[in-house]
């Protein structure tokens, strides 16, 4: 079972900590709170400078709006690094599992 960690920003944290426990994962995970208020606005220098290390993961996960080559992660903390989905409630979908579209309204 890999052991993801998913990077984020202030305003995103709790909807992707409320999606992640809604998904029930059959894998572990933790949570890397960036200081940028907005997740898509880093790109992977910013993720890189600002990420101690991998925590213990397998795989890091970023928003897949950041822009930039995945390698400048890698290479700093020795971990395999992907892209999510460009919406995070997009999440449980890229996972395999129903798409979670509480909070959309009518469209």
């Amino acid at each position: 079972m890999p052991r993801y960690l998913f990077v984020t920003g202030k305003l995103a944290f709790d909807s992707l900590q409320d999606t992640l426990e809604k998904m029930s994962p059959d894998f572990e995970y933790e949570i890397a709170v960036h200081p940028i208020s907005v997740a898509a606005l880093m790109d992977t220098r910013f993720i890189a400078k600002h990420l101690e290390d991998a925590r213990g993961c397998e795989i890091i996960m970023i928003p897949g709006l950041c822009k930039g080559d995945l390698s400048v992660i890698a290479d700093k903390t020795g971990v395999e690094v992907v892209r999510g989905p460009k919406n995070l409630k997009d999440l449980p979908a890229y996972f395999g599992r129903e798409a979670a579209l509480q909070g959309y309204g009518e469209y």
